[in-house]
C-alpha cells in the first residue's frame, strides 16, 4: 500500500531518465499533487520522481509497482502493462494487478530501415537469402531485453530471421539502447540495419541523410499473427516519412504512455491522479503544436477522452469515477 504520514499519502512515481517525456510529465504531475497538501486531510504530503533500472522504464516500472516500490508510473506500450500482469513476453512472472489511469496519446510505431546496398526490398528476403545483416535494436539488461527489443525480436522470428537464425548465418543483433544511440551505431557503419521505435525523432533523418536507407513494410499476415499471440497492433509510416518513400507502409503500434497503478491504490488517489494528468495535459502537448506532424511524440489537443481510452488495462475505478464525472466516458 502506498505510504503515508501526518499530512497525507507519500507518493512514488516511477518515470524515465531525464529529460525524457516521461520525466517531463512525472515532475509535472509531481509539482501539481504536490498543491493536494492539506494538513490532516490525508491527501498529499510529498511526491517523488523516481528514474528505472537500466533505463528500462518499460520492463522495470510494472514489475516496481507490483513490488509496491512504486505507486505510480508509466510504461509504453500500454500493452506492455497487460503482458507485465500475465507475465508474458518480456516479463517472466506475474507482477501482479495493475490498473490505468491515463494514456497520454503517444502516436508512435516501430520503422524498420535497411541499408539499400543489400537490395532488400522485404523482411522476407532476409530469411529467403540468408543475409548476414547487422540489426541495431533497443536495450538488453540483466533481466532481459526492454519491450521494444521483445517486439523487434518477434517480428524478426516471424520472418525466420531472429536473433539465433541470424548469427548462424554470420550475422548479429546490436542492443544499442535508444534510437539515437542507433543512429550512431548505424552512422559509424557498424551495422546495417535499424529496427526501432521513437519515429517522431529526428535521429532517424539524420540517418538516411548520412547513407541510403530503405523502408520496409510489416506484412499484413505478420501482424495478423502478433496481434492474435501478442496484442500488437497495427500502424501505419507515412508516406512521406522518408525521402524516396512510394507510399504509406504498414507497421506495428507503438504508441501511448501510460499512467498506470496498483488495484490497491485508494479510490482518492487515483480519482486526484487522473484529475491532475487532465490539469497538466496542456503544458505537456504545448511543446509539440510548432513541431510538423512526424516530428510530435503526442497527439494535440491531450483531451480527456484521449487519456480516458485505449489503455488496454482496465481503468482503476477512482479513476474511471473522474472521468466519468467530467463525461469523458460514459
Amino acid at each position: 500500500m502506498v505510504a503515508r504520514d501526518d499530512l497525507g499519502y507519500e507518493l512514488r512515481i516511477g518515470a524515465h531518465t531525464p529529460p525524457h517525456g516521461w520525466w517531463v510529465i512525472s515532475t509535472l504531475l509531481a509539482g501539481a499533487l504536490t498543491k493536494y497538501r492539506r494538513d490532516g486531510a490525508g491527501v498529499v504530503s510529498k511526491v517523488g520522481v523516481v528514474t528505472p533500472r537500466h533505463s528500462m522504464g518499460s520492463l522495470q516500472n510494472p514489475k516496481a509497482i507490483g513490488r509496491g516500490d512504486l505507486d505510480i508510473a508509466i510504461c509504453n506500450p500500454p500493452i506492455t502493462a497487460k503482458w507485465a500482469m500475465e507475465g508474458r513476453g518480456p516479463y517472466s512472472e506475474p507482477v501482479g494487478n495493475l490498473r490505468a489511469i491515463a494514456r497520454f496519446p503517444e502516436a508512435d510505431y516501430t520503422i524498420w530501415l535497411v541499408d539499400e546496398t543489400f537490395g532488400i526490398t522485404s523482411l522476407e528476403q532476409i530469411a529467403e537469402r540468408r543475409i548476414p545483416l547487422r540489426v541495431v535494436s533497443g536495450r538488453m539488461g540483466p533481466e532481459g531485453p526492454d519491450p521494444i527489443s521483445f517486439v523487434i525480436e518477434e517480428v524478426m522470428n516471424a520472418y525466420g530471421f531472429g536473433q539465433k537464425a541470424l548469427e548462424s548465418w554470420g550475422g548479429k543483433v546490436i542492443h544499442a539502447g535508444h534510437t539515437g544511440n542507433g543512429v550512431q551505431v548505424m552512422k559509424r557503419g557498424e551495422a546495417d540495419a535499424l529496427f526501432q521505435e521513437a519515429a517522431f525523432n529526428r535521429a532517424w533523418d539524420d540517418l538516411v541523410a548520412s547513407r541510403p536507407m530503405r523502408a520496409l513494410p510489416i506484412s499484413r499476415d505478420v501482424i495478423d499473427k502478433l496481434n492474435a499471440k501478442w496484442g500488437m497492433e497495427e500502424a501505419t509510416v507515412p508516406g512521406d516519412r522518408f525521402p524516396g518513400m512510394a507510399g504509406p507502409l504498414p507497421t506495428i503500434h507503438y504508441g501511448g504512455w501510460l499512467v498506470f497503478c496498483r488495484d490497491d491504490l485508494p479510490d482518492e488517489l487515483a480519482y486526484l491522479v487522473a484529475k491532475t494528468c487532465v490539469d497538466i495535459s496542456e503544458e505537456v502537448g504545448a511543446p509539440q503544436l510548432p513541431r510538423p506532424v512526424n516530428y510530435r511524440a503526442l497527439e494535440v489537443p491531450i483531451t480527456p477522452k484521449l487519456l480516458s481510452s485505449r489503455c488496454v488495462i482496465p481503468l482503476h475505478p477512482g479513476a474511471e469515477r473522474f472521468y466519468r464525472e467530467i463525461g469523458a466516458i460514459e
